[in-house]
C-alpha cells in the first residue's frame, strides 16, 4: 500500500527549518475559469482523493488484523482495561485546520503594516511561512499567518492528547502483540488524513459556490440555456425588420392517418 507524495513536496520547501508554502493558482492561464476550475486545484484535489484511498486500506488492513487477533484470543495476556475494539478509534477530537474562512480586510498605516512584516518574519514557534508578501496581497482577504499558525499549532495539541489517549488505552509497541498503541495511532491518523481531504475539497466546493451566489444576486436570476434563446430572439428583432426577422425552422413531416415520420432533405 503505496501512494505518491511528490505534488505535496512540489508545493512545500524547507528553508530555515520552517515549510514554506509555494502553492499558487496561475489566474493568466486559459484553463482557469474559477477557483475550482483550474488545474492547480485539479492538482491537489487529485492528491487528496489519493491520500483518502491510501489511508482507507491502511485502516482496512488494521481492522482485518485486528479481528483476525480478536478471533485467535491473543489479548489474554493483557489487562482488561486494555480490551479496546480499533473500530472505536476516531478523530473527533481531533481539530482539523482547514477551514474556508476570510476577513475583512482593513487598511492599515504604514507603520502597522512594518510591525505586521516583522512579526511575519520566521520564528521557532512558527510552524510554516507563506513565503513574501506581494504588494497587491496587503487587502488580502486571507486569514494572517499568525492565524494560520495558531490552527496549526491547535492541530498539533489536540492529535497529541489524542495519541496519549491510545497509548493508555493499547498495549505498548515493545509487546509481542499484532495491535498496539503505534497500529492505533496509524488507525486514528488515517482518519485524520481523511478529514483534512474532506475539509479541503469542502472548503474549494464551498468558494466556488459562494462566488456563484454572487454572481446570480447580481444578475439577479440563475442563467439557463432557455435563457440564452429568448435573449437571441429579442436581439433578432432589434437588428432585423419583420420582412426579414428569421423564421423558426419546424416542419411536420406527416403522412395522412399516420404518426409524423418521413424524410426533409435541404
Amino acid at each position: 500500500i503505496d501512494v505518491s507524495l511528490t505534488w505535496m513536496l512540489q508545493n512545500t520547501s524547507d528553508q530555515d527549518s520552517s515549510f514554506n508554502c509555494s502553492f499558487s493558482i496561475d489566474r493568466e492561464a486559459k484553463s482557469c475559469r474559477a477557483p475550482r476550475q483550474n488545474e492547480e486545484i485539479f492538482a491537489a484535489m487529485a492528491f487528496f482523493n489519493k491520500m483518502t484511498y491510501w489511508s482507507r486500506k491502511i485502516r482496512e488492513t488494521m481492522e482485518h488484523v485486528a479481528s483476525l487477533t480478536y478471533t485467535r484470543g491473543s489479548y489474554h495476556s493483557v489487562k482488561p482495561e486494555s480490551h479496546v475494539d480499533i473500530n472505536s478509534i476516531n478523530d473527533d477530537g481531533v481539530f482539523v485546520p482547514v477551514l474556508p474562512l476570510f476577513e475583512t480586510p482593513v487598511e492599515q498605516s504604514k507603520e502597522s503594516n512594518a510591525l505586521t512584516s516583522s512579526s511575519d518574519s520566521i520564528t521557532p514557534t512558527m510552524l510554516i511561512s507563506l513565503g513574501e508578501q506581494r504588494d497587491n496581497e496587503e487587502m488580502s482577504p486571507l486569514l494572517p499567518i499568525e492565524d494560520i499558525n495558531k490552527f496549526l499549532s491547535e492541530q498539533c495539541r489536540s492529535l497529541s492528547s489524542a495519541l496519549t489517549k491510545l497509548e493508555d488505552s493499547y498495549p505498548p509497541s515493545s509487546a509481542h502483540t499484532l495491535i498496539s498503541a503505534a497500529e492505533a495511532s496509524l488507525v486514528l491518523l488515517s482518519h485524520h488524513i481523511c478529514s483534512i481531504a474532506e475539509h479541503y475539497c469542502n472548503g474549494v466546493g464551498y468558494i466556488e459556490e459562494m462566488l456563484r451566489s454572487q454572481l446570480v444576486s447580481a444578475i439577479g436570476k440563475e442563467i439557463r440555456s432557455e435563457d440564452f434563446t429568448e435573449f437571441i430572439l429579442f436581439h433578432n428583432r432589434k437588428l432585423f425588420k419583420n420582412e426579414f426577422v428569421p423564421k423558426p425552422f419546424c416542419h411536420a413531416i406527416r403522412r395522412p392517418e399516420h404518426y409524423p415520420d418521413g424524410v426533409l432533405s435541404i
